[in-house]
């Protein structure tokens, strides 16, 4: 899969997500994209950890989706449906929000989150602390370093449209 190919399941699961939990649909598809350039370079649906759980576009733990699926959508849990792209990056995008909301908005604690756990407060002393603020670092850094205005005209979305109706006019999947 091409990056601008991810982006664009990207900007179609944004929609639903950001009403779900009444974020903007944009922002939210950019921060989740380089979330997944960090967590899935090669953009590979099928992706695995040798270390962990993590599995799929987003490299989600099956704990994670079990918990989404289960507590928050209320919907049975089938551990190989993250293997498909679009849904991955729903559930992925849909946890990374569910910690914005959790962190009044700031961008960079909901991406520490989304790597570090829930409970990330709790941790701040532990090893796996530093860690995290690495990887958040990486994730800004590709947030900043992207070239958004590339990839929506090669993915087809209109920023001018969707800025003024507050939609993305692409389609998406419904999951929930």
């Amino acid at each position: 899969m091409t990056a601008a190919e991810a982006y664009k399941i990207h900007i179609s699961q944004a929609q639903k997500v950001g009403e779900m939990l009444g974020i903007a649909p944009y922002e939210l598809a950019k921060y989740a994209f380089a979330v997944q350039k960090v967590e899935n370079r090669q953009f590979n649906p099928a992706a695995t950890n040798k270390s962990s759980s993590a599995r799929g576009m987003m490299q989600m733990l099956k704990g994670t989706q079990k918990e989404i699926e289960t507590k928050y959508l209320k919907k049975d849990f089938v551990p190989d449906r993250i293997f498909n792209a679009e849904y991955a990056v729903f559930l992925g995008q849909y946890e990374l929000g569910r910690q914005l909301n959790r962190y009044k908005g700031n961008w960079r604690k909901a991406v520490h989150a989304y790597n570090q756990g829930s409970y990330q407060e709790k941790k701040s002393k532990s090893k796996g602390f530093a860690a995290g603020e690495n990887y958040t670092n990486g994730v800004m850094n590709e947030l900043y370093k992207t070239d958004y205005a590339a990839l929506n005209n090669e993915s087809g979305y209109n920023v001018t449209a969707a800025n003024g109706t507050g939609k993305i006019t692409s389609l998406y999947q419904e999951w929930a």
